[in-house]
């Protein structure tokens, strides 16, 4: 976009000191108008960031609240066979498939 601006400024005879300001300025008005309009993207992408970072957080806690319960109910159900076996041993009622 410099070049063919100051081109086109330079072919209606526009002296070389004021084409090149000419361009900055335009260049510095078109800088200012996409960082304006790109603003709000980057509030929203911060504010998704934030999301993301509290969703990841959410699920390393459930599955550590899993893997906790999983756990839990390994230690249960062991116990619980444990009890069954040596009433089972204790009554006879496993001599048959021992």
């Amino acid at each position: 976009m410099q070049v063919p601006l100051f081109r086109a400024l330079k072919s209606i005879n526009v002296e070389d000191d004021t084409a090149e300001k000419v361009v900055d300025v335009v260049e510095e008005h078109i800088e200012m108008a996409v960082g304006l309009a790109v603003k709000p993207l980057e509030t929203k992408i911060d504010a998704l960031t934030v999301q993301i970072g509290t969703l990841v957080t959410k699920i390393d806690s459930v599955d550590k609240g899993m893997s906790t319960s999983v756990t839990a109910l390994k230690w249960w159900l062991g116990s619980v066979t444990g009890v069954l076996t040596v009433i089972a041993l204790a009554t006879g009622i496993a001599k048959d498939i021992i």
